[in-house]
């Protein structure tokens, strides 16, 4: 593992989340958004090895979302559970929505491809069946 001095999240998404997080026209300066990328990376690792040792209490090695919630409530951020759980909750949400437009649009291709390798049926109206009559009787 990197040593956790090493470990930095990406500037651009550190830079999105202060300016979502901030009021327009706010500026940050170029250390502030550093200790800003800082502090979250230590608060990851932070609730992660909190999370694990939870987990490995439980005799467990994979970290499941009630050993986060467990780790933030240990740590003492438990004001932070229900917004996690609400966002946990929304991206679920967000991804049975995508499953299932993935699936609906899988349906629709197959439903347009049946029409074009199926046999086509042709239908003829009773001036049309007269036509073709009196053309095969002469």
């Amino acid at each position: 593992m990197d040593k956790v001095e090493d470990l930095s999240l990406p500037n651009a998404v550190v830079a999105r989340i202060i300016k979502e997080a901030l009021p327009p026209g706010s500026i940050v300066a170029k250390d502030a958004k550093a200790a800003i990328a800082k502090a979250t990376s230590l608060f990851i690792v932070y609730i992660s090895q909190t999370a694990s040792e939870l987990a490995s209490n439980n005799k467990r090695k994979t970290l499941k979302e009630t050993d986060i919630l467990d780790a933030l409530t240990e740590t003492e951020f438990d004001d932070l559970v229900p917004l996690v759980m609400s966002e946990l909750e929304a991206a679920k949400v967000k991804k049975a929505n995508k499953a299932k437009e993935k699936k609906d649009k899988k349906e629709d291709e197959k439903g347009e491809n049946d029409d074009v390798g199926g046999e086509a049926t042709i239908e003829i109206s009773d001036k049309e069946n007269a036509d073709q009559e009196e053309e095969m009787e002469s």
